[in-house]
């Protein structure tokens, strides 16, 4: 039977809306009177649809619809809406709902929409259990010098991932991460080539003004404005790879990788993918991402013929309950998910979480949270910062001292 989770401070409305679902759709019935209520109850049973009202005590209807979209992509999430808030349910709509019914119009309009976003759910899950039947799968792109083509292509690449092969959702976003850098390289580095100093600045949360004068002047100006994207995709069963192929005069490959290059988003690639390549001219890299058996799980390594101690890195210290961890690899992840390196499973630690890279002696964290404060470096927001030994790393509610 269906599970439908109902969250509502008032129970006249929860006894409502539950009373007209199990009427017309036989649904059973799960019931939160907040979101903080609402996230427990998702952890803990298979919930199929929530709805949810927008006003509510300890956490409202927007942020339960912003944690789900998080945690819980595929989860469909419907608001009821009372007088006055619509403009809070355009916002929602705007952050991940799949629909929204004014408490006025839930006897007319809470089923038929309920029913909509369930049919649509339908058709995703036949759309994949499809996809999961193919062997290969091959595309080629040509893009225009704009980056807003660069979104829906990689969410076509993670969706026929999800489709093809059970890859887990960390690994689908480190797979996306990898190719926006990579997109990002082509347009701004390769066809704009803009110079590698200032293609630090294309990450950070506010563009500088002098570079962006050069961005849109290149994007208008031949020879820039006429070169092209071209994009070539292949999936199968145990491989994804991609073929990224600017227009420009190349990068100097034999410098790709140092930091002083501004190699942040190539050491993200080279990180998140099993293989990348760059050819002689250095304007096509081909990245790819491997996987045996169970594709959550990366291909093991070959066994090495002698067996070394783990070389120690660094550790890091829980302020809260005192566990020190050691580090013994170049890439450690910290989240919720059982493949991270350090799991941290509560419900204060996003889906999305933190990578720490070991590079040239030193630590860099990757903040993996679409929330702005996912990871904090001394309290401050980060995206992708160097960390100085003895600083405090804070994941959700829990602090960590790094030393190394």
């Amino acid at each position: 039977m269906l599970k439908i989770l109902i969250v509502d401070d008032s129970e006249v409305d929860r006894l409502l809306m539950e009373g007209l679902l199990k009427q017309a759709i036989g649904f059973e019935v799960i019931w939160a009177e907040n979101g903080r209520q609402a996230l427990a109850r998702i952890e803990e049973w298979s919930v199929d649809i929530v709805v949810t009202d927008l006003q509510m005590p300890e956490m409202d209807g927007l942020e339960l619809v912003q944690q789900v979209r998080q945690i819980y992509p595929e989860l469909p999430v419907i608001l009821t809406t009372g007088v006055g808030s619509e403009h809070i349910a355009s916002e929602a709509l705007n952050q991940g709902a799949a629909g929204y019914v004014p408490k006025s119009e839930l006897a007319k309009l809470l089923v038929p929409t309920v029913r909509n976003s369930l049919n649509l759910l339908n058709q995703q899950r036949s759309y994949n259990q499809l996809l999961n039947r193919a062997q290969i799968a091959q595309f080629s792109f040509t893009l225009e010098n704009n980056p807003t083509h660069f979104a829906p292509l990689i969410d076509f690449c993670e969706k026929i991932m999800r489709g093809m092969v059970k890859l887990d959702r960390i690994e689908r976003l480190r797979t996306a991460v990898a190719i926006e850098h990579a997109m990002n390289n082509a347009l701004y580095r390769g066809n704009l080539e803009i110079a590698p100093e200032h293609c630090i600045a294309l990450d950070g949360p506010k563009r500088d003004d002098h570079v962006e004068l050069i961005i849109q002047e290149r994007l208008k100006t031949a020879p820039y404005k006429d070169r092209k994207i071209r994009v070539a995709v292949k999936l199968t069963k145990s491989e994804f790879s991609i073929k990224i192929r600017d227009e420009g005069p190349g990068f100097d490959h034999g410098q790709i990788g140092s930091w002083s290059h501004n190699a942040r988003g190539i050491i993200l690639m080279k990180s998140f993918m099993d293989e990348v390549t760059y050819n002689e001219q250095g304007n096509e890299v081909v990245m790819c991402r491997r996987w045996s058996g169970d594709a959550s799980k990366p291909v093991a390594p070959k066994p090495q013929s002698v067996t070394r101690q783990p070389k120690l890195l660094g550790k890091l210290n829980c302020n809260k309950t005192g566990k020190e961890v050691e580090m013994t690899v170049d890439k450690f992840m910290l989240g919720r998910q059982k493949s991270c390196h350090l799991v941290i499973p509560f419900q204060s630690v996003a889906e999305n979480h933190c990578l720490l890279i070991h590079d040239g002696g030193n630590w860099y964290a990757k903040n993996m949270s679409n929330q702005e404060q996912g990871t904090l470096i001394n309290g401050e927001p980060i995206d992708y910062n160097k960390i100085e030994n003895g600083d405090q790393l804070t994941i959700g509610t829990y602090d960590y001292k790094i030393e190394y």
